[in-house]
């Protein structure tokens, strides 16, 4: 039953789709100017930046775990 309903749903979306050649397409407009974008970039890239210092320098003052021995097999 579902293959014929996945068939039916091909069908249709084959015929409809010479329909939306001539569509008109429309792209998001950016909202702000080139600038204040710009600064909102480097805010964002800023604080990403600054969050994985933070947790890697976490990582640098925490004392280092003992791994377990391992044994050589000859």
């Amino acid at each position: 039953m579902q293959r014929k309903g996945a068939l039916i749903a091909g069908i249709l979306a084959g015929i409809a789709a010479p329909a939306s050649i001539g569509a008109p397409v429309e792209y998001p407009r950016p909202r702000g100017s080139d600038l204040s974008r710009m600064r909102g970039d480097v805010e964002r890239l800023g604080g990403d930046f600054s969050s994985v210092l933070g947790r890697e320098h976490g990582k640098q003052n925490q004392p280092a775990r003992k791994r377990p021995a391992t044994t050589a097999k000859a």
